[in-house]
């Protein structure tokens, strides 16, 4: 059985039969992609947090194998993409081994992520953590180069889109949620993830993509 790090939240793997455009919503982690082409090629690469839903073309006989990073994994990036192209023909193990050796959790950092998880006020995250304000903003701008508000709007994005096919009005869910109102639900959708809550709720490719792991309350 393989084992794996405890930097990763989750391993995927894709082979499109035809020429697709995918959506990719951002989810708080960063992931280490390996793409092989129909030619035999690989190229690794790991993506970037992002800060909006991204669309990316796959090509007919791509495979691509990623590795999901725990939100707020340190990553020794340099390191671990040398380490892998100097392994050649490696096979899952081998490259979570990898990821174990070059990634790693900080434990302040983990703490501070789960608080904002719960995409409550920050000033409630900085009391229950007993940290200063500019103590937390540094934490977090070091690590991951978001300040706190920014991990603290995406979780609670993320919530309300999933919490969309619930049966619960707009206006409902925008309130229990902590959002102003209704607009400002609407204005969040755009900014995350392109689209109106009504335009989302209606795609069930959107719908889908959003429950995969990443950062959120469930973390």
């Amino acid at each position: 059985m393989t084992s794996v790090p405890d930097t990763v939240l989750a391993v995927w793997h894709h082979c499109p039969r035809e020429s697709e455009q995918t959506l990719i919503l951002p989810d708080g982690c960063r992931d280490l992609v390996i793409r092989t082409t129909a030619a035999g090629s690989v190229n690794s690469f790991v993506s970037p947090l992002m800060d909006s839903t991204q669309s990316h073309t796959h090509h007919p006989g791509d495979r691509l194998v990623g590795i999901r990073l725990v939100p707020g994994a340190v990553i020794d990036e340099a390191g671990l993409l040398k380490a892998l192209a100097d392994l050649p023909g490696r096979n899952l193990a081998e490259t979570l081994s990898l990821v174990d050796a070059f990634c790693h959790l900080s434990p302040s950092l983990t703490e501070a992520l789960a608080s904002l998880a719960q995409g409550q006020r920050i000033l409630n995250s900085t009391r229950s953590l007993g940290v200063s304000s500019r103590s937390f903003t540094r934490l977090l701008a070091s690590h991951t180069g978001r300040p706190p508000v920014w991990w603290r709007n995406l979780a609670r994005a993320r919530q309300a889109a999933r919490c969309l096919d619930d049966g619960r009005s707009l206006a409902d869910l925008a309130g229990d949620l902590g959002f102003a109102d209704q607009a400002h639900l609407s204005r969040e959708f755009r900014r995350w993830f392109g689209v109106p809550p009504g335009a989302f709720r209606s795609n069930p490719t959107l719908i889908r993509s959003v429950r995969h792991s990443g950062f959120d309350v469930t973390l």
